[in-house]
């Protein structure tokens, strides 16, 4: 029977390496692109920014006595800069995402890369989740019930953040299993004041998500 000598082994070795090189080097554009470390600072500036904001009101409501005797131009002013850093982050997003796409592709556009992320099999996936939490929020306000409407989103991203992690990293199924946890619970004990729901939820949430994003640089790395 005919033995492998050493000069085949390393040329076999050598032929498993140049496999392993091509499918790095070809790995998934939309992997790249939206690699979650990417967004690290933004994450955690989001989740600072509400907890700021929920927890915030959640001392005027207090003070007060309730949102509606919060003085007029206060909550112009809270829920003006609320908009502002919702705005200023909203424009980083974008322009995190357009870096990434020309890190990769100088030819490449924004544009481009929603198209391929929206593809046709994913499209109907989340426009449906959308349809659905829509319809719970109209819902949850027709019956009079809005605090529902905190832990179905929560429950939503969960489920997100759980889809995300086919694609990204291992944290983004930490957080997505935050999300869901923290949305059962607030669905459970629905006592608690919304402004302390949403610091829980997702002022938390987000905050984690940026941390372990600096944690652990190589999560962001698909396996």
């Amino acid at each position: 029977m005919k033995t492998i000598d050493n000069e085949q082994v390393e040329k076999l070795l050598e032929d498993i390496a140049s496999v392993k090189e091509v499918i790095n080097r070809n790995k998934s554009i939309i992997q790249q692109v939206a690699n979650p470390v990417h967004f690290r600072l933004l994450m955690l500036l989001f989740g600072i920014g509400i907890s700021f904001f929920s927890l915030l009101l959640y001392f005027l409501i207090n003070n007060y006595g309730s949102h509606s005797a919060i003085p007029l131009n206060l909550k112009w002013i809270v829920y003006t800069a609320m908009g502002i850093v919702n705005l200023i982050l909203s424009i980083m997003k974008q322009g995190l995402y357009r870096s990434s796409v020309k890190k990769i592709d100088s030819s490449l556009t924004l544009s481009w890369f929603y198209k391929e992320l929206f593809s046709d099999r994913f499209i109907h996936i989340y426009l449906s989740s959308i349809f659905l939490i829509l319809f719970l929020i109209m819902f949850y306000i027709y019956k009079g019930i809005p605090y529902f409407i905190i832990p179905s989103i929560a429950i939503w991203l969960g489920l997100l953040g759980m889809a995300a992690s086919m694609l990204h990293t291992k944290y983004a199924l930490v957080t997505g299993y935050w999300f869901f946890i923290t949305g059962i619970l607030l669905l459970i004990f629905n006592t608690i004041p919304v402004t302390v729901a949403v610091f829980l939820s997702f002022g938390i949430g987000f905050t984690i998500s940026g941390i372990l994003g600096y944690i652990d640089q190589k999560s962001g790395k698909v396996e």
